[in-house]
């Protein structure tokens, strides 16, 4: 069996996923009409994760490279990672490549129940087509050698401080302007991190104006390597994720694989994600500056978190993936948790 994966390298997500895949061969697909003529064949699995990578270079050639990798034999699979891009919202373009996608594919994977439901009705996806799997922990991906006390020297954070974080890649979506406006009316010695890359020069100048009238700030805009993951983590006593849009979290996810709770809207995937013991899901009228005001008072255990993340494991779901591939897999109804 040979997967065709769009992508395999690169992407945290992927790279494990993929590496716990047995049995299996995996290709890192090329899109371009060339290759896939050379490299696609019968019995391959093509497996989209994000596939507005791809319809950005054309609607039409990206139904016509779907329509032309099913006629030489292959299958389709998306992971829907997100139910509409990030970054474009709920278009006309973007509807019409997730249904015509979602009809073509021979499966949907999805974490969780409740991502489960969503794209179903969104994309009016039969059922027979869902695989549940789970979105798999990094406690073995990232670089974990630094303390809390190390990582907050090194910052220049004050050691009693309870400091949010927010890190990772800083688009609008990730709400950050909500996230500062509650900030400002959460009294005590409360800080806040933010750590990651803006794509966008004009949403950067926007939070920096802001940043630059609040105390008790640290602010490391730009790219993270991987290495460094562990400094902004081990820094932070919570994760705030006051994200707009939200199916499944995967910084939700590095937040719990270092031990960290998160502060979360009630939605989605997050609802078995982050049970009372690892965080806070709230209410999205008013409910982040409630929540922001009960974290520092709130008593996590790392090692509590850290145990619940270990239950989301890739070995599982990469199992799970492999063993509907099977051709009888669908006609059997084995994609559907029942």
């Amino acid at each position: 069996m040979r997967i065709i994966a769009y992508p395999r390298a690169g992407i945290a997500y992927t790279e494990c996923f993929y590496a716990a895949l047995r049995g299996v061969e995996v290709i890192d697909g090329v899109w371009a009409g060339r290759w896939i003529l050379a490299n696609v064949r019968r019995r391959d699995v093509v497996h989209i994760h994000w596939p507005s990578f791809h319809y950005a270079k054309g609607l039409a050639k990206f139904f016509v490279f779907l329509l032309f990798m099913r006629l030489r034999g292959a299958r389709i699979i998306w992971t829907a990672h997100n139910l509409y891009p990030h970054d474009g919202g709920r278009t006309r373009q973007h509807r019409l490549a997730r249904l015509f996608l979602t009809r073509i594919a021979s499966a949907v994977l999805v974490h969780g129940a409740a991502a489960l439901e969503i794209v179903a009705t969104e994309f009016r996806v039969p059922r027979l087509k869902l695989l549940r799997i789970d979105h798999g922990h990094f406690i073995d991906y990232y670089p974990h050698t630094m303390s809390r006390k190390d990582a907050r020297e090194r910052l220049g954070i004050p050691a009693g401080r309870f400091v949010f974080g927010l890190v990772g890649l800083c688009k609008p979506y990730k709400n950050l302007d909500a996230l500062l406006e509650a900030f400002v009316q959460v009294r005590g010695d409360v800080g806040i991190l933010i750590a990651g890359k803006f794509q966008s020069q004009q949403y950067f100048e926007r939070i920096s104006s802001k940043l630059n009238t609040l105390d008790r700030v640290t602010f490391r805009p730009g790219f993270i390597q991987d290495v460094d993951i562990q400094l902004y983590i081990e820094a932070i006593d919570a994760m705030v994720i006051p994200y707009t849009e939200i199916l499944t979290s995967g910084s939700a996810m590095l937040a719990l694989s270092f031990g960290r709770p998160v502060i979360a809207p009630d939605r989605g995937n997050l609802r078995a994600l982050v049970p009372p013991s690892c965080g806070i899901l709230y209410d999205e009228s008013g409910g982040l500056l409630q929540a922001m005001r009960l974290a520092p008072s709130r008593a996590f255990d790392a090692q509590v978190i850290r145990e619940h993340a270990k239950r989301f494991n890739w070995e599982a779901s990469a199992a799970r993936f492999v063993d509907a591939l099977r051709p009888d897999a669908i006609s059997r109804r084995e994609l559907v948790d029942g």
